[in-house]
């Protein structure tokens, strides 16, 4: 992710301070960056926490991610080894009022 500033340093009339003037950028992100990361290092990190505690991924029983992007939580899920519809969870609507894809971006993870 990114967010430019532009500013310039403006000298207080004291003269030994100064402080900067300016205003942020758009903010901006690099998708293929974020999914070749976020598919790396999750299965890796998830893989890792899964030896320290003594368990495999067969004793995995939803896959829950605060993610929205349904092809990084496929390829994660692909990649450990786990049945995505352990994963679908995060993805759909318990009740039928929430659009698909809405329960990945709220915390905690509604159970």
């Amino acid at each position: 992710m990114s967010l430019p500033y532009s500013g310039k340093t403006i000298e207080l009339a004291d003269g030994k301070h100064t402080v900067t003037g300016g205003a942020y950028k758009g903010i901006g992100m690099d998708g293929r960056s974020v999914y070749k990361f976020a598919t790396r290092e999750v299965p890796r990190v998830l893989s890792e926490a899964l030896a320290n505690a003594g368990l495999t991924v067969d004793d995995v029983d939803h896959l829950l991610l605060h993610q929205a992007n349904i092809r990084i939580m496929e390829t994660v899920a692909q990649r450990l080894g786990i049945d995505f519809d352990k994963g679908r969870l995060g993805m759909s609507s318990l009740d039928g009022h929430l659009p698909y894809g809405q329960l990945t971006v709220q915390q905690p993870p509604p159970l």
